[in-house]
């Protein structure tokens, strides 16, 4: 490899590891300070300082090299792609490996999908649950939401029931972050279920509806149709909203309360 490739290849190099280390040194101290944050936990800032300073080393030797004019042979010019390759190996195997590969917004939209079917499992042909405390049971095996408030984990998903609804939530009423709106329709045989988190895409800000694009990601719950003639009750049920990258998507959200 000549000295124009070695600074070619080590500027690549260099480039990716500020692009992401910087990135995530950037992020781990907003995180700390923002209201709230798109992330089960922050990125480690010592490995991320730790890699911008090997980063720093190894082009600086390029750099070296270059200006005093060495020879394709000097060892200097090998150091940036090793200190590439170590980094790399070391965040692959030892931190990424122990993290989840669904984003909060993919464990959020799972959230509400998953609430939606156990409030259907547990109604009658009459009607919905609607006791707030049985609706927090349900939420409780979901774990806590997959966002840091303030810098700290957030702590449990909580239940806010709305009633006499005609579609689903369409603003936040002051609920915290990790509340789910359980809006019940007046006759209990219908709920729109929405999230108070960020939306897909936004990683730090202030809690609103989660959802993509301006619209709520909504889970539908309804009543279990009765044992006989359920198949055809069913097939004639409109069913919930379709899917889009896991998420579930309102096409065209009605006003609720």
């Amino acid at each position: 490899m000549n000295v124009r490739a070695a600074l070619i290849v080590n500027g690549l190099c260099a480039l990716l590891l500020g692009w992401l280390y910087g990135g995530d040194a950037l992020d781990s101290v907003r995180s700390q300070s923002a209201e709230v944050s798109a992330y089960l936990e922050p990125p480690n800032l010592v490995f991320a300082l730790v890699s911008l300073f090997a980063t720093a080393v190894g082009f600086g030797a390029t750099v070296l090299g270059f200006v005093q004019k060495k020879g394709q042979a000097w060892r200097g010019f090998r150091l940036m792609p090793i200190v590439t390759v170590v980094v790399l190996f070391v965040d692959l195997f030892f931190f990424s490996a122990s993290k989840s590969p669904l984003s909060a917004a993919d464990r959020t939209a799972l959230t509400l999908q998953s609430f939606a079917e156990a409030a259907s499992q547990a109604s009658s042909p009459e009607k919905l649950p609607t006791s707030p405390r049985e609706l927090q049971t349900m939420v409780e095996q979901f774990g806590a939401p997959p966002y840091l408030l303030q810098g700290q984990p957030a702590k449990a998903w909580t239940v806010v029931v709305r009633e006499g609804c005609t579609g689903p939530a369409t603003e936040v009423k002051g609920e915290p972050l990790g509340t789910l709106v359980y809006c019940l329709s007046a006759d209990r045989k219908q709920a729109w279920i929405t999230a108070v988190a960020l939306p897909v895409g936004t990683f730090f800000g202030s809690p609103e509806l989660f959802g993509r694009h301006g619209e709520p990601a909504v889970g539908m719950a309804s009543v279990r149709p009765p044992d006989e003639g359920s198949t055809a009750a069913a097939d004639e049920e409109e069913g919930p909203p379709g899917l889009s990258d896991g998420v579930p998507w309102l096409q065209t959200p009605d006003s609720g309360r």
